[in-house]
């Protein structure tokens, strides 16, 4: 009985793992057919094919090197002696080149001298001869370049802009003695020397102005006042009174003018102006 049973027990066993077996050899079988089919599709190379790959690249020549070897080619070739030559005066210029030292020059700038006393004074009077220059007064400039090329001839720096400056002078006085001859150039030439002070190149210029134009009431009245501001008084009158026949208004004008100050005493002023009527009154 017992011998039965493990029999019958076997069987079973036998049955189980075959029946497993099955089942894996139809799950292997896909696996296994596209392996089969990569494997079939790859070419066949043989081994010694593999190893002469590598041995036909390396017989190529690289292109570099192909370029070096015919430059190399296309290049004289220098003898030994050459060679030495050049290498020997490369050397030298070297070894020169750095045992030279570098000099930098530097300029030395050295101080000016002090001017001296004499130059210190003909520079103020070049100084003050320019600053009438610069107001126009040719005549007064001309004058003190002059006494400066006699003052300070030797100074040689400011001698020769003095006589530029002279040079000028000269023009710009024959210019202006040309226009003179315009009563209204002289006109204000001649205020501008009343407002200067320089009253009595004022009175020439007015009366030279009134030999051009006599009726010129302007003029016969700025003529009044520069006579009574130098003490002329009786002629300081008459130009008035002609001024005023010429044009009455000057009546007023000589009454409030502080340059008729000087004339404040004199009878024939006050008749002239008027003004012994408002003392009268």
């Amino acid at each position: 009985m017992m011998s039965s049973l493990t029999e019958k027990e076997n069987r079973r066993r036998s049955l189980v793992t075959r029946r497993s077996a099955a089942k894996k050899a139809k799950k292997a079988s896909p696996v296994r057919k596209k392996i089969a089919a990569s494997k079939s599709k790859k070419p066949s190379v043989s081994k010694t094919a593999k190893r002469a790959k590598p041995l036909a690249r390396s017989a190529q020549p690289k292109k570099a090197t192909v370029k070096k070897a015919a430059a190399n080619k296309s290049k004289p070739t220098r003898s030994a002696s050459e060679s030495r030559r050049s290498a020997g005066t490369r050397g030298r210029a070297t070894r020169s080149d750095s045992k030279s030292p570098v000099v930098v020059q530097r300029a030395i700038l050295e101080p000016k001298p002090m001017p001296s006393p004499k130059a210190i004074a003909a520079i103020r009077a070049f100084e003050q001869a320019l600053k009438l220059f610069n107001r126009q007064d040719f005549a007064a400039a001309k004058v003190a370049f002059e006494q400066i090329i006699d003052n300070h001839g030797e100074q040689t720096d400011i001698a020769a802009p003095v006589r530029t400056y002279l040079a000028i002078c000269d023009q710009k006085m024959v210019r202006a003695s040309s226009k003179t001859r315009n009563p209204d150039a002289l006109y204000n030439q001649g205020v501008f020397e009343f407002n200067r002070g320089n009253v009595e190149a004022a009175i020439d210029i007015f009366e030279k102005a009134l030999k051009a134009e006599p009726r010129a009431d302007h003029l016969l009245y700025s003529l009044a006042a520069a006579y009574a501001r130098e003490g002329h008084d009786a002629k300081s009158v008459e130009a008035l009174r002609k001024a005023i026949a010429v044009n009455p208004v000057h009546r007023s004008h000589a009454r409030h003018d502080p340059d008729f100050t000087p004339l404040r005493g004199n009878r024939e002023f006050l008749r002239v102006s008027g003004l012994d009527l408002e003392y009268n009154e």
